[in-house]
C-alpha cells in the first residue's frame, strides 16, 4: 500500500543545504577560495522522524538504510506497533526557488478478511504525522498517491450507487403515478426536457440495448434530480393576461424584444403543481430533515466519486449518514406504496394477514390443548390490563360515591398503546384534583411482556404509582411431537393493593388542605386559648364538625371538608354562630332571657 505527498519551498533552505568555503590548488597556480554546498538530507530526515517517534505511540525505532536508486532519495525502515514501513524522504532543488521534497510511505497489505482489521489505523496515524510535522516547514502540502484513501472510498462509493438508483426508481414512481409517463411535457419542466435531451441520447449511443426504456432521470445528473424534487413548479395551461399586462407584451413586441416578452408571459403563469409540497413531501416524516440529508448525500457522494482523501473517522460518520438517509428513503418508498396500493397488492396484504394470524392461532391454540398454557393475543392482554385499571376505579368510585367531600368522574377508557387521563378525584371544599394517568403497552408475541403503570398526579407531583407486568408464555414442540411450555403465563398486578391504601390516604388526608388547617388551629386554640375555628354543630351535608366560624379558615358557614354553605346565624349579642337548632334568628339559645 503506497501513500505520496510533496512538499514544495522551504521556510528556511538551511535545514536541507549548508555552504561552507573551502581553499584549493588554481589550475593557474596558487590557491582559489570555492563555494561548496553540503546537502542536509538525512539530518533533516531524522529530525523528522525524532520529532514524529516522540508523539506517535508505538513507534518504536527506525532505521536507515541509505540512499535508494539515487541521491537524496533517504530510506527508512520504522517499527510501529511490531509492523515495518518503509519510508523515503525524496529531495529535488532545481534552484534556489524551486525546491521539493516528496515523502513515501510503502505499508504491507493486511491480509485479513473483516474491513475492521484489514484496515491500518497505524499507517493513517503515521501519514498524518508526517504531514503535520513537515508542514511546519514548508509553505504548501500537496497528496499525490494514497492507496489507502481509496480503499476507503472504494467500500463506500456501492452503498452511493445503491442508494442514488434507490432514489431515481422512487421518484421515476412518484411523478409517473400522480402526472403520468410524460410527466417531463407538463408546462414549467422545459429547462429539464431540454437539459437531459443530450444526456438522453448519449446514454442510449452508450448502451444501445436500453434505447427503447423511459430513460429520463437516468440520463439527469443527481443534483439536477434534487432539484426537481425540491424546486420544480408544473403551471396551468392556460394563462390569464390582462390588458395592462397585453400592453406590456406588445411593448416588448414591438420593440423586436421576442425574449422579454415570453419571460414576461412565464412570470404570470399560475402554479398548479408543487412538486416537492404537493406531490413528494407526503411521503417524508419530516420533509427539512429529507432535504437537509439529500443535500448532504449529494454533496459526499461527489466527494467520494471523485476519490478525495478520507480519514477512517470521516469513513464512519459518511457511512452512519448513508445508514440514516437509506432508511428515510425506504420508509418514503413503503409509504408511497401504502398509499398507492393496487388492488393487487391489497389483496396480496389481506391473504397475509389472515394467513399470519391463522398460523399464530394455531400455534397458540395447540400449545394451549397440550401444556395448559394460554398464550393470550393482543386484545386479550389489553382486557385484561384494562380490568385491572376498572377495578381500581370501582373500588374509588365506590367508596365516594355517597360521600359529598369528593367527587369522582367518570372513567375514561385507555388507549391501547400510550397515555389516557383515566379520572379524576375533586375535593369539593378546596377544588383540589387528583389525576390518575394510565400508560399501557402491549406486545403479545410468546415470551414477551406487556407493561400497565397507573400513576397518581397532584398537579405535578406524583403521589403514587405502580406497574403491572403481564408476561406472554411460550412452548415449543417436543422431540416426540408433543409441545413442551417453556414458561407460563402470568400476571402481577400485587402491588396494586399498596397503591390504592396509598392513594386513599392520600385523598382523605392531604387533598383537601383545609383539614391539616383546622387541626392545627385547634392545636394553638388548645395550647395558647381561644376559640376553635369550626362550629359546635355538624354540617347539614357531610354531619361533620367542620363548618367555618371565622374567616381566617373559609367563608363563615362552610364545611371545611364537604365545602357546603351552612345556614347558618349569628348570635347579636355574644356572636355566636349557631344554626336553627341553637337558637332563633336574633339570639343564641345561651343569650335568649329566661322564664324563671
Amino acid at each position: 500500500m503506497t501513500i505520496k505527498f510533496m512538499f514544495n519551498s522551504p521556510n528556511d533552505t538551511s535545514l536541507l543545504y549548508a555552504c561552507t568555503d573551502e581553499v584549493g590548488e588554481s589550475p593557474f597556480g596558487g590557491e582559489n577560495a570555492i563555494t561548496v554546498e553540503i546537502r542536509r538530507s538525512k539530518e533533516y530526515s531524522e529530525a523528522i522522524l525524532a520529532d514524529v517517534k516522540s508523539c506517535l505511540s508505538g513507534f518504536t525505532e527506525y532505521k536507515y538504510l541509505g540512499c535508494r536508486e539515487r541521491i537524496a532519495r533517504e530510506a527508512y525502515q520504522l517499527t510501529i506497533s511490531g509492523m515495518t514501513y518503509d519510508v523515503f524522504f525524496v529531495f529535488d532543488k532545481r534552484d534556489d526557488d524551486n525546491i521539493q521534497l516528496h515523502i513515501e510511505i510503502e505499508s504491507p497489505i493486511i491480509e485479513k478478511t473483516d474491513f475492521e482489521t484489514r484496515y491500518n489505523k497505524t499507517l493513517e496515524a503515521l501519514k498524518l504525522a508526517l504531514k503535520d510535522r513537515v508542514s511546519k516547514d514548508w509553505q504548501g502540502c500537496t497528496w499525490l498517491i494514497d492507496d489507502q484513501s481509496e480503499f476507503l472510498c472504494a467500500e463506500l462509493y456501492p452503498h452511493f450507487f445503491r442508494l442514488e438508483n434507490r432514489i431515481r426508481a422512487f421518484v421515476n414512481e412518484v411523478l409517473i403515478q400522480h402526472m403520468g409517463q410524460n410527466w417531463l411535457n407538463y408546462p414549467g419542466l422545459e429547462q429539464y426536457k431540454e437539459a437531459i435531451r443530450g444526456m438522453e441520447n448519449s446514454f442510449k449511443q452508450t448502451v444501445p440495448q436500453f434505447a427503447n426504456i423511459n430513460s429520463s432521470l437516468l440520463s439527469m445528473t443527481l443534483e439536477m434530480l434534487s432539484e426537481l424534487m425540491r424546486d420544480a413548479k408544473v403551471y396551468s395551461n392556460n394563462t390569464v393576461l390582462t390588458s395592462a399586462d397585453i400592453s406590456r407584451v406588445n411593448e416588448h413586441l414591438k420593440g423586436q424584444n421576442i425574449k422579454a416578452a415570453r419571460e414576461f408571459i412565464m412570470r404570470r403563469r399560475e402554479i398548479e403543481i408543487d412538486l416537492w409540497s404537493d406531490v413528494f413531501s407526503q411521503y417524508f416524516a419530516d420533509p427539512e430533515q429529507f432535504v437537509t440529508e439529500l443535500k448532504q448525500f449529494t454533496k459526499s457522494r461527489n466527494h467520494i466519486a471523485h476519490n478525495k482523501l478520507i480519514t477512517l473517522a470521516v469513513f464512519y460518520q459518511i457511512y452512519n449518514e448513508l445508514s440514516i438517509f437509506g432508511a428515510h428513503v425506504q420508509n418514503a418508498a413503503s409509504e408511497f406504496e401504502r398509499k398507492n396500493a393496487s388492488e393487487e397488492l391489497l389483496d396480496t396484504w389481506q391473504y397475509e394477514r389472515e394467513q399470519d394470524e391463522y398460523d399464530e392461532q394455531y400455534w397458540r391454540d395447540r400449545i394451549f390443548g397440550e401444556t395448559g398454557v394460554e398464550i393470550r393475543d393482543e386484545d386479550e392482554i389489553y382486557e385484561l390490563l384494562c380490568q385491572t385499571v376498572a377495578e381500581l376505579y370501582d373500588t374509588v368510585s365506590d367508596r365516594y360515591h355517597y360521600d359529598p367531600c369528593f367527587e369522582v368522574s367518570d372513567m375514561e377508557t385507555p388507549v391501547k398503546d400510550g397515555t389516557t387521563k383515566v379520572f379524576t378525584v375533586t375535593s369539593n371544599a378546596s377544588d383540589e384534583k387528583l389525576t390518575i394517568f394510565v400508560s399501557i403497552v402491549v406486545d403479545d408475541d410468546m415470551d414477551t411482556s406487556s407493561y400497565l403503570t397507573i400513576e397518581a398526579k397532584h398537579g405535578e407531583d406524583v403521589i403514587a404509582k405502580v406497574e403491572c407486568t403481564y408476561h406472554n408464555g411460550e412452548g415449543h414442540e417436543g422431540e416426540e411431537g408433543l409441545c413442551v411450555a417453556d414458561s407460563d403465563s402470568e400476571y402481577d398486578d400485587t402491588e396494586v393493593h399498596d397503591f390504592l391504601e396509598d392513594l386513599i390516604a392520600y385523598i382523605e388526608e392531604d387533598l383537601n388542605p383545609y383539614v391539616k388547617q383546622v387541626s392545627a388551629m385547634e392545636y394553638e386554640c388548645g395550647r395558647h386559648g381561644g376559640t376553635s375555628p369550626v362550629a359546635d354543630f355538624a354540617c347539614q351535608e357531610c354531619g361533620k364538625d367542620g363548618v367555618s366560624i371565622t374567616e381566617d379558615l373559609l367563608p363563615i358557614g362552610k364545611c371545611c371538608y364537604c365545602g357546603y354553605e351552612n345556614e347558618h346565624y349569628v348570635c347579636e349579642l355574644c356572636g355566636t354562630v349557631y344554626d336553627d337548632m341553637g337558637g332563633d334568628e336574633h339570639l343564641c339559645n345561651g343569650c335568649m332571657p329566661r322564664d324563671d
